[in-house]
């Protein structure tokens, strides 16, 4: 008989079976040593700072609410179509000069 752990392979931080969700996702772990004499706010601003760079504040923004795959498309297709034009304007204003 199999045991049921071997439907999912691993293991998460707690001892039970990852789901898909957490076998698909990312671990990032980011941390930040707060040097002698240092302000907590200081401390705080480079925490979030190293989480922007990491992409992991623009991640959970994403994740907030459920995309629809049309949704999603769309999006894509509307940033697509900005990029084009913005590059278009550029060359046009290289013509210029």
């Amino acid at each position: 008989m199999r045991s049921p752990l071997t439907n999912y392979g691993q293991l998460n931080i707690f001892g039970y079976p990852k789901t898909n969700y957490q076998l698909n996702q990312r671990i990032i772990v980011i941390g930040v040593i707060v040097k002698s004499n240092e302000p907590f706010e200081r401390a705080l601003k480079r925490f979030t700072k190293s989480c922007e760079k990491n992409g992991i504040i623009s991640d959970v923004k994403k994740r907030q609410r459920f995309e629809k795959p049309s949704e999603e498309k769309k999006r894509i297709e509307t940033a697509a179509r900005r990029k084009r034009l913005k590059e278009i304007a550029d060359q046009n204003r290289k013509r210029l000069y």
